[in-house]
């Protein structure tokens, strides 16, 4: 077996063991979990090993300098042979991540890397039997891994898809990774709400100077008066008002709190502090990402049975966060550049279909000029319909507001797409094969969504 079945093989028990856990006896469930951990890590560890070894061979081993130190020594012994049993250490998980993702150029985000991190240090806590994280958070954090991974593997491994259908591996639609987006977007923005009240709370405070200056007096009394505990920087105001009142350890090094901050009222619990600690990795990483994180809300509006999965306990969580103003702003800003990036994905096989006019790419090469096109697009393909009625079904589903969805969706059909693309032009004035850079500006014909638009998803 060599290191890319080795790695394949962990893949699938992993997730076959994850997907036993739907029908598995509570008696047996602590012990699914903790090979479908253990099965995640070991493959994570091995296919990332694997393309690093593609790239350089020599780099999946630790120690360099000993490789060569072995290497030079049975040259000098063996008159110039190359030795073929090089015994060395191999890199670890987290040097296999880094090395595969700089040597192979992947796409990984803060989020991404801090989730890999989380996972090995869940493995390693499982050795000492030391891990607090329920059951739930094991599994969310294991799809979110598994979401993270697919994609490279789809692009960098041989046969992938092929290995995936053969062994019944697609977690698309499966419970655990839908579960998983509906958590997301729970946790997500019902501490979003709780950073905004707290925010909102300290601007009205510091609209009066003098009486700001007398509520944090007060404030600083009231701490000084609990002499016996020591206070924290809040994770929301950056003042050194928050009481941590439960602290999570991992190897002895503290990874995360929650608690109060008796200057913003922040209230931190113990939700919030799983949400953050199995996805951002810190406070202060999901205070700085978060308006980027879109993938928060798309992965819902792609779910195609997501009302049957929304709890009532999960609509009346949703139901309170958005009725707040500042995540109904959130939301529009999200919304339109889901259906942005959609429409743009869509108009992008346009470009393959369009029937240039030879005078103008003629006239492009003479004057060595970028050829602009303007189109306008009256049909695309009924599968890409359904998947954007699907996104506008599932708003409704989610409880958002029409008038925010609605705003999103026809700013975002409205709007001009531009991309920049070129075409192969065979120019008769030197009989050359020449390349000619294209500017195009598509424009959609809103009647191509009128059944959308007119089937009570926004009226």
């Amino acid at each position: 077996m060599d290191i890319l079945e080795n790695g394949l093989h962990s893949l699938k028990n992993a997730i076959h063991n994850l997907k036993q856990l739907e029908t598995a006896p509570e008696s047996d469930r602590e012990y699914i979990i903790k090979d479908a951990i253990i099965g995640i890590h070991h493959s994570t560890e091995t296919i990332f090993k694997y393309l690093v070894k593609e790239k350089q061979e020599l780099l999946i081993f630790k120690d360099l300098n000993d490789y060569f130190t072995k290497e030079m020594k049975f040259k000098l012994n063996n008159n110039g042979e190359k030795s073929k049993s090089y015994q060395g250490n191999t890199i670890t998980y987290m040097e296999a991540i880094d090395r595969a993702a700089v040597l192979n150029d992947l796409k990984i985000s803060k989020i991404d890397y801090g989730t890999f991190d989380k996972l090995n240090k869940l493995r390693n806590s499982i050795t000492h039997h030391e891990y607090d994280l329920t059951e739930d958070l094991v599994k969310y954090l294991i799809a979110q891994v598994l979401t993270i991974v697919f994609p490279i593997y789809n692009e960098k491994l041989p046969n992938f898809k092929e290995y995936i259908k053969e062994h019944k591996l697609d977690l698309k639609g499966t419970n655990q990774v839908n579960d998983l987006h509906i958590w997301k977007f729970i946790r997500h923005f019902t501490l979003l709400k709780k950073i905004f009240k707290s925010n909102q709370f300290i601007k009205k405070h510091k609209e009066d100077d003098k009486e700001f200056n007398k509520y944090l007096n007060g404030k600083k009394k009231e701490r000084d008066r609990e002499s016996l505990i020591k206070f924290h920087e809040c994770p929301c105001c950056k003042e050194e008002f928050f009481k941590k009142e439960y602290v999570y350890f991992e190897a002895a090094e503290e990874v995360m709190y929650y608690g109060h901050c008796l200057l913003c009222n922040i209230s931190l619990n113990k939700d919030d502090a799983n949400y953050i600690e199995v996805t951002y990795g810190s406070y202060d990483s999901f205070l700085k990402l978060f308006k980027k994180d879109i993938a928060i809300l798309k992965d819902l509006l792609y779910m195609e049975d997501l009302a049957s999965r929304i709890s009532s306990e999960d609509a009346s969580v949703i139901n309170a966060f958005l009725d707040d103003d500042e995540i109904s702003g959130f939301l529009l800003e999200y919304l339109e550049a889901i259906f942005d990036k959609a429409l743009f994905d869509v108009l992008v096989d346009e470009c393959y279909s369009i029937n240039y006019d030879s005078s103008e790419l003629d006239d492009a090469v003479a004057w060595n000029k970028e050829l602009e096109v303007s189109e306008v697009i009256d049909h695309i393909h009924e599968f890409d319909v359904s998947q954007i009625k699907q996104m506008v079904t599932n708003c409704t589903v989610l409880q958002i507001k029409p008038e925010i969805s609605n705003t999103a969706f026809n700013n975002a059909i409205e709007q001009e797409f531009v991309m920049n693309t070129c075409v192969g032009h065979h120019y008769p004035h030197t009989n050359e094969d020449v390349t000619v850079d294209v500017k195009i500006t598509f424009k959609l014909d809103p009647s191509i969504f009128n059944e959308i638009i007119m089937d009570n998803q926004f009226s």
